[in-house]
Order: C-alpha cells, then sequence, then structure tokens
C-alpha cells in the first residue's frame, strides 16, 4: 500500500491523523463525551477492510498488565505479540470474531499519550481466512501513518 500521495484524514477534534491510500477509503467520525474515533473502510479489492482509532481518556496510572489480562478474557484472542510502531515496541493482540458474518479479525495495538491521559486503541480488520496475516501486512503503512497531534 503506497501512502506517498496518500490522503490526511484528521478526527474530529484535531487530535490525531492518519494516511489513506484514496477517496475509496471513506472515513466515519464518531465523538462523545467519552470517545473519539475515527474509522475507515474499503471494499475495492473485492473483500473488507478497515482501519480505526478510538481515543479515551484515562485517569489513573495506566496498568499493560490489567489491560491485557482483560482484553484476554474478554475476546477469542489468536495471537500476541510486540511490533515496532511510533518509536516504541507495542504489544498486539489478533482477535478473532467469530460471531460476524463473514468472520473477522481484528489486529490491535494501545498507545499511550502520557501528558495528556489518553489512550488510543489502533485496530486494523479484515475478514478472517486462511491468508489474513497478509491482509494485515498490506495495511501496516495505514497503521504506520498515525500521529498524534499536540
Amino acid at each position: 500500500m503506497d501512502l506517498k500521495n496518500g490522503i490526511k484524514v484528521t478526527d474530529s477534534l484535531g487530535n490525531f491523523s492518519y494516511k489513506i491510500p484514496n477517496i475509496s477509503w471513506e472515513p466515519i467520525r464518531f465523538v462523545d463525551e467519552e470517545i473519539n474515533a475515527l474509522t475507515v473502510g474499503d471494499t475495492l479489492q473485492g473483500y473488507k477492510r478497515f482501519f480505526s482509532v478510538v481515543e479515551m481518556k484515562y485517569i489513573y496510572d495506566w496498568d499493560w498488565e490489567g489491560e491485557q489480562e482483560t482484553v484476554e478474557n474478554n475476546n477469542n484472542i489468536l495471537e500476541t505479540g510486540e511490533i515496532y510502531l511510533i518509536g516504541q515496541k507495542r504489544r498486539y493482540n489478533i482477535i478473532l470474531y467469530e460471531d460476524d458474518i463473514p468472520q473477522m479479525i481484528l489486529f490491535s495495538i494501545t498507545v499511550l499519550d502520557t501528558v495528556r491521559k489518553r489512550h488510543y486503541t489502533l485496530s486494523l480488520k479484515t475478514e478472517y481466512i486462511e491468508y489474513y496475516k497478509t491482509r494485515i501486512c498490506e495495511m501496516k503503512p495505514i497503521l504506520d501513518s498515525f500521529e498524534i497531534k499536540n
């Protein structure tokens, strides 16, 4: 996926942005008192693929292990590991949504903004098929283009 000439999209509050390859990736914005989200999706390749960022505030010190335990208890985790993103190693989870039709797979990473006490959940989502990891890797440039605004 080539984002060199991509389109930069920004959330409704101007807190974060990322690039999408072209206009076929339609954005959907959501804002309420607790959540600020920007999702883009595309089906031009003949299958569903989405990228989403959800921003939320947090009050207490962030508990990585507690958050991971909650994710594992509430989801069907296929894989957990580490990836290098935005200058740091970060934990990822691959989650299977069996009740979706078609079944969907979600690649999820959390990024913290400790100054403003916000966390960002970045998610790549596509249909669950044998080579879903290839599809996730194809979308990684969108993930890499994520920026938190100051």
